[in-house]
């Protein structure tokens, strides 16, 4: 069987160690260094958190695929809950304008 890389294990374990020494690195590094390599790269520093909470998130999904039932489910109910309640402020908000318009 050809395989793209042939022992991908051991290439997989390799690149998590060159990734975790670079985390160690760039933690190690001044706040005003960090903020450089970040503008180079192209990423504001305040989007940071949310782009390694993306990153656990697809790493989540990949080594747990069920848990991605959940994340639709949980988004979906969240999406629905935020449409009624726009629905029921925009309601209210045209009665109360009807009312202070045409009392």
């Amino acid at each position: 069987m050809n395989l793209l890389v042939p022992n991908w294990r051991r290439a997989w374990r390799m690149l998590s160690v060159q990734l975790a020494a670079l985390a160690v690195v760039f933690g190690s590094l001044p706040a005003d260094a960090q903020a450089s390599v970040l503008d180079l790269v192209g990423v504001p520093a305040a989007r940071v958190p949310a782009v390694l909470g993306e990153i656990l998130a697809g790493i989540l999904i990949l080594v747990m695929p069920r848990l991605l039932n959940f994340i639709v489910a949980i988004y979906l109910i969240a999406i629905g809950l935020i449409g009624i309640a726009l629905v029921i402020l925009a309601v209210g908000i045209a009665c109360w304008l009807n009312d202070w318009l045409l009392p």
